[in-house]
């Protein structure tokens, strides 16, 4: 009896979840509709190098991608910029406060290529569900892995990052431990 009453509790949101418009809805109610979070017991391997792309200007990186890439007012101009496969890296110089430096990688997030991006973290890693300019955000404290859908390759390392999207552009800000001073930032992205 146990097991009818759950199926009958899990079927409605099973359908709605194979309907397409319902689908979005749904994931629009829960946050983030290009990003996916995968827990898993071991963490997979990663590589360490981001790949990046090559070397660009934001006006270059604008025409490649086809976009105009948001920049942080909080954080001023980039030290460099890199472009791959539609995705744009603003690169932050180290600091004392970011030994490893800051990145703002984002892309476009085109239907029906939903997942964007794909973020892997351990079983007992806390992603915090907070905001960004009033916009459903995800901040994960420890390191994680995860993958641009357009990019190939292994799956690469994380330092802390904070995801969240405006519109249809999915933002991953990497680099800065603090969840107060990370939503700073993304909030002064213009």
């Amino acid at each position: 009896m146990a097991a009818l009453v759950v199926a009958l509790l899990v079927l409605p949101a099973a359908t709605a979840l194979a309907i397409p418009g319902a689908r979005h809805a749904i994931l629009d109610a829960l946050g983030l509709r290009h990003v996916t979070v995968e827990r898993r017991a071991v963490p997979p391997p990663a590589a360490t190098d981001p790949r990046l792309g090559a070397r660009t200007t934001l006006a270059g990186a604008a025409r490649a991608a086809g976009f105009t890439p948001l920049v942080p007012a909080a954080l001023g101009p980039p030290q460099r910029v890199h472009e791959r496969d539609d995705i744009i890296t603003l690169v932050y110089a180290r600091s004392p406060a970011h030994p490893r430096g800051l990145l703002l990688a984002q892309a476009e997030g085109r239907l029906p290529q939903r997942d964007v991006l794909r973020k892997v973290i351990s079983v007992d890693d806390r992603a915090v569900r907070t905001t960004v300019g009033g916009a459903p955000a995800l901040f994960l404290a420890a390191g994680h892995a995860y993958g641009w859908a357009d990019a190939t390759g292994p799956l690469v390392r994380s330092g802390p990052a904070l995801v969240w999207e405006r519109g249809d552009r999915v933002l991953r800000l990497e680099g800065e431990p603090s969840l107060r001073a990370a939503r700073a930032i993304a909030g002064s992205a213009r």
